[in-house]
């Protein structure tokens, strides 16, 4: 035991020594009631040549399609993660099943004394979180490579296969959600194509730049400003050009990132080129909460071209530790998936809501290892 652990450690200290998230290690989570949840994962799964075993229906009621878009605990376990436990075991997919992609028409947030999302009750494998751990943001993500201030430690990006390799049976459940189509999100022809303009950047290392959008005196901006000049620093060291500034872009940049703090997002921040598979996203308070009418929603970035973004369903009180960190640009340049970069720089993912295109991947580098099965008999911690 004592040899396995020395080797878990010297295996994570060789940042993605496995290739990234891959189409056969990501399940697709189907509302089989919807017709256009159908449709999406349908086309998605084509488009990435996901295996058809991966696709997921599950028979959700009625009740969970209403535009309140919110479940119980309890339902979460009974309509979502036992039923679809129960079918990745039957075909024999849970050796290497690594994270999940939701489909259109699921609830996104979870009601309870502190409420969270749906994927902040996924990763926890549908383990109940204390209230403080929401409330506060003190929940630490396993899959977190800090910094958690400036000048902290910080570990370098990782595949999940990697992080699967040393957690074993403690390893958490990252997902995301392909679209949201309800109120205040997308449509069904915006979401699809989203996902299909994603595709496009895969692997061509693109040279646009990358913005991280200061608002001096904005609660919003200035939680996560401590992150910007380490993060640059960073993107330098991989060849990738990023910018830290007052201004949005001008319309004719390129894109590939931006990250700022903002309540409602001016034209200016929206319109313009963004490339293939860029990320963006705004600190808010309601970014994800689509019933509340205030504020630019996560799904504006969407729309206007981004292959990812995130916002939350509840109230954060600009935690920044319920946000994506600003290294996640810079395990995205390293290689991997959007969806792994975004869950390593996420300390507390209880609260967030992550849509888009999981597998984008516009720094994808050859793979190096496929993951063949898990041995669930050994526990690890990366």
């Amino acid at each position: 035991m004592k040899w396995f652990h020395f080797t878990v450690f010297a295996f994570l200290s060789i940042p993605l020594s496995a290739s990234a998230l891959g189409p056969h290690e990501l399940a697709i989570l189907v509302n089989q009631n919807s017709p256009r949840s159908v449709a999406l994962a349908n086309h998605y799964a084509a488009l990435r040549d996901i295996p058809g075993s991966n696709l997921i229906h599950l028979d959700l009621p009625d009740s969970l399609l209403n535009a309140s878009a919110r479940i119980q605990p309890a339902d979460f376990r009974t309509y979502i993660y036992d039923p679809a436990q129960a079918l990745i075991q039957e075909r024999g997919l849970a050796g290497h099943i690594l994270a999940w992609a939701y489909s259109l028409d699921f609830p996104v947030r979870v009601e309870w004394q502190q409420p969270f999302s749906v994927q902040g009750l996924t990763f926890t494998r549908g383990n109940m979180p204390t209230p403080d751990q929401v409330k506060n943001g003190t929940y630490t993500s396993l899959l977190f490579r800090g910094p958690d201030r400036e000048g902290g430690t910080q570990s370098p990006a990782l595949s999940l296969e990697q992080f699967a390799m040393a957690a074993r049976t403690n390893m958490p459940l990252p997902s995301m959600m392909l679209g949201f189509a309800g109120s205040r999100g997308q449509t069904f022809e915006q979401a699809l194509s989203t996902l299909t303009n994603s595709r496009r950047g895969d692997a061509l290392s693109p040279p646009g730049w990358i913005y991280f959008i200061e608002r001096k005196g904005d609660p919003r901006s200035d939680c996560r400003a401590w992150q910007f000049p380490g993060a640059q620093e960073e993107l330098k060291s991989l060849g990738v050009a990023a910018r830290i500034t007052e201004d949005y872009p001008k319309q004719n940049s390129s894109v590939i990132g931006l990250m700022t703090g903002q309540a409602y997002l001016p034209p200016a921040a929206l319109e313009r080129a963004f490339l293939p598979g860029a990320y963006a996203e705004h600190l808010t308070s309601f970014g994800a909460d689509f019933i509340n009418p205030d504020q630019t929603k996560a799904t504006a970035w969407l729309n206007h071209g981004a292959a990812g973004s995130a916002g939350t369903v509840i109230e954060p009180f600009a935690n920044w530790a319920k946000f994506p960190h600003a290294r996640l640009f810079a395990h995205y340049a390293s290689g991997c998936t959007l969806l792994e970069s975004l869950y390593q720089a996420i300390r507390c993912p209880l609260q967030i809501l992550l849509i888009g295109d999981p597998l984008a991947a516009p720094w994808k580098r050859p793979p190096l290892l496929t993951l063949l099965s898990l041995n669930e008999t050994d526990e690890g911690t990366p």
